[in-house]
């Protein structure tokens, strides 16, 4: 019997929590940690304020939102237990205190209309099973002039470059996988997600189909990663 997208990303997560963050380092390049400072920077995150981190598994981004915004609210929101409990035992470790995470659908939050100043989804938007259900109930949750963020695998457009990075996605990943965390096959996870996630261009039309405006794209390392920032249009 076939599984859902949803069912299949679940049980992906679920089984590499453990050794999710060193994963991310090893087949990045530790660039992951560059990438996310700049991104951080180009927020300009207001002290104070409330923020929801989605898809945000072990929490590493979630706890660097939490400390640029405290003493303000951050939330984080995952459906894999086994990555919150990692994302907990880091709360717990660093001792910080305006952080809470839930598990939960990202489609369906369990907040009002207009709470956060800012969401954020850092290389999550691709394991949903629907895009523009979540990029909506990102702009329902956010204030008017709310700012959407999203840090996300991307294709590169280079010739050369392109078919380097397509081979490295499709056998190296999943060789790394194997050796470190002795699950290759759900890293081949990573390199169809990417191939069948859109382009930077058509992401930033969804953001616009979504109600956000002033998109602004940043791509990092040849194209391997995206940045879209929009922001929630105003009440009229």
């Amino acid at each position: 019997m076939s599984i859902s997208k949803e069912e299949q990303i679940h049980e992906v997560f679920e089984s590499i929590s453990e050794r999710y963050d060193m994963m991310n380092s090893v087949i990045s390049f530790c660039q992951h940690k560059v990438w996310r400072r700049d991104v951080i920077r180009r927020m300009e995150l207001r002290k104070g304020t409330k923020a929801i981190d989605l898809c945000c598994g072990t929490g590493q981004w979630t706890l660097s939102l939490a400390r640029e915004i405290s003493p303000g609210e951050v939330y984080g929101v995952d459906f894999s237990e086994n990555m919150l409990e990692k994302a907990r035992e880091k709360e717990s470790k660093f001792n910080i205190k305006n952080v809470r995470f839930l598990y939960g659908n990202v489609k369906e939050l369990p907040f009002e209309d207009n709470y956060f100043h800012y969401a954020t989804i850092c290389f999550g938007l691709r394991n949903v099973s629907n895009y523009m259900e979540t990029l909506k109930e990102s702009w329902r949750v956010l204030k008017p002039e709310g700012k959407l963020i999203c840090l996300e695998t991307s294709r590169p457009s280079l010739p050369v470059f392109k078919q380097f990075y397509y081979l490295y996605m499709r056998y190296i990943v999943p060789f790394l996988g194997g050796i470190f965390t002795g699950r290759s096959k759900e890293y081949l996870w990573l390199q169809e997600s990417t191939w069948n996630f859109p382009d930077k261009k058509t992401l930033a039309e969804q953001f616009r189909e979504s109600g956000f405006e002033n998109i602004v794209i940043k791509q990092y390392l040849g194209g391997v990663v995206a940045m879209h920032m929009g922001i929630k249009q105003k009440e009229s």
